[in-house]
């Protein structure tokens, strides 16, 4: 399964080498033209059959990257010390299983019996914390390929949960990738260039490079989103649903969705019969806050996959959700040529 080996991959934000490298080989035999842009972006580009094409093509994004660690500092008795890339809750960190530069380590924090009554109160902080690889020393860290500008990277396995739900890593927005890959079989109308992006977990800067090459007339973010559907969460708070399809993201922290584009996924779904929901708060980011002030600006939406628990080694997801964005997104494709943006 495609989706287990890309969350198996590691590709923090700057580091997405493995993850694309997997991309390119796997979207190779569906491309009409493939390549790697300055800013590390893999853009696959798909021929529309249409004799007529509009001046601008249409993008469709997915990140590659994941939220991790780039080691700060080494010290003598060979902890690390970490900066986080991406948010993070410092809270989930202790006792953690991390990976840096190929050697397996664990979140260390100060034992509970060792803490003071005022310790145990607050939150735990990045300077309380560190990565123990059974280190020695610094010198045995650095023979090991350790030093400053390390990426520190979170390992999980894999599972099958329940009645089909998956837990993994990254899937925050491995199930993007995952579903672009898919969607790269299928035939449509419009040129459409396919970008697996970089950099989204720190605020989008590779999307925005491929945006402002391509100069598309919209632009469709393919996600990972949160999902609160867990307990003492007030139902208006609950972001999204899990088993409730596709999320449709209508604002967020870094903008608001282009209504024409919006409206025209939501008739697409309901002329096809499709799931779909409304991302209900206002939390986070995608590409899109990039993305579509390029230019003159760009018609742009966020069809997000509900996940439980982003930002973390645990996160969740239904693969009936999975699915039905991905078929929602391919209904779209099917008929971008129709999009006229206002």
């Amino acid at each position: 399964m495609l989706l287990r080996q890309l969350t198996d991959l590691n590709g923090i934000s700057g580091a997405e080498g493995p993850v694309r490298d997997f991309l390119k080989e796997q979207a190779a035999p569906l491309a009409d033209k493939l390549y790697v842009d300055s800013a590390g972006n893999l853009i696959v580009f798909k021929k529309g059959t249409a004799a007529k094409q509009p001046e601008r093509p249409v993008m469709v994004a997915a990140h590659m990257d994941e939220v991790g660690f780039i080691v700060r500092s080494i010290g003598d008795n060979g902890r690390i010390r970490f900066v986080n890339v991406g948010g993070i809750d410092f809270r989930i960190l202790p006792g953690q299983h991390v990976t840096v530069e190929g050697n397996p380590g664990v979140i260390g924090l100060k034992p509970i019996h060792m803490q003071s009554a005022e310790d145990r109160r607050k939150a735990v902080t990045a300077e309380e914390l560190y990565v123990d690889c059974g280190f020695a020393d610094a010198d045995e860290a650095a023979a090991a390929g350790v030093e400053i500008g390390s990426y520190i990277a979170f390992t999980n396995n894999y599972l099958e949960l329940g009645e089909g739900c998956i837990e993994a890593k990254a899937l925050d927005d491995r199930v993007g990738c995952d579903i672009m890959l898919r969607l790269l079989e299928g035939n449509y109308k419009s040129d459409i260039y396919f970008v697996f992006s970089t950099k989204e977990e720190i605020g989008g800067d590779g999307a925005g490079v491929a945006a402002r090459a391509l100069n598309p007339r919209a632009c469709l973010v393919l996600e990972g989103t949160t999902c609160s559907d867990v307990p003492e969460v007030s139902a208006w708070k609950k972001s999204t649903l899990l088993g409730q399809g596709p999320a449709i993201t209508q604002m967020d922290l870094r903008m608001i969705a282009n209504h024409k584009l919006n409206d025209f996924i939501i008739r697409t779904a309901e002329e096809h019969d499709l799931q779909y929901q409304f991302k209900t708060t206002v939390s986070g980011g995608t590409d899109g806050g990039k993305i579509h002030t390029i230019g003159t600006g760009i018609a742009t939406s966020v069809i997000s996959v509900p996940t439980r628990y982003i930002h973390s080694p645990v996160s969740v997801a239904k693969v009936s959700d999975i699915q039905a964005t991905e078929a929602l997104a391919k209904q779209v494709l099917l008929r971008i040529h129709e999009f006229e943006r206002g």
